[in-house]
């Protein structure tokens, strides 16, 4: 049985560069794993045996500003100590114009955003028969460290 959820991550800045002078930046959390959402699927379905069931996790990020810069922290090697200077080979980097530090598969050739452009980061978690998932697996989902 799929189940189509709001996966999220465990730390998704947004840089949106108005100006020289101006810098907005926010943090968005979607807490849920995998494993919580499967109990809450279970729950849900009145005890439902789910027990090896993936999960298909969806996250949509609208742009508001173009020169928009979000940074992608992936939680399953812990999150960045600093994340404007990102370390980590999973975190990267959409919309600086640099393709070295992470590119979208939807803006391949200039890694910029501008106003209106939709990002949509969708995957099977897999999850195993006790409804858990290898965190040495890196997917767009919600997580913990």
């Amino acid at each position: 049985m799929w189940a189509t959820i709001l996966g999220g991550v465990s730390s998704l800045w947004v840089f949106a560069h108005a100006s020289a002078q101006q810098i907005d930046a926010f943090t968005f959390l979607i807490p849920y794993t995998a494993e919580d959402l499967n109990d809450e699927f279970v729950a849900g379905f009145n005890g439902a045996d789910l027990t090896g069931a993936d999960m298909e996790s969806i996250v949509s990020i609208s742009i508001n500003r173009s020169g928009t810069i979000i940074y992608y922290d992936h939680w399953e090697d812990g999150l960045e100590p600093d994340l404007n200077l990102p370390v980590q080979p999973s975190t990267q980097v959409w919309g600086d114009s640099n393709p070295v530090n992470g590119v979208l598969s939807a803006f391949p050739i200039t890694d910029t955003l501008s106003a209106g452009d939709v990002i949509n980061l969708r995957n099977t978690v897999i999850l195993d028969n006790a409804g858990n998932r290898d965190p040495n697996e890196i997917f767009f989902d919600g997580g913990m460290c």
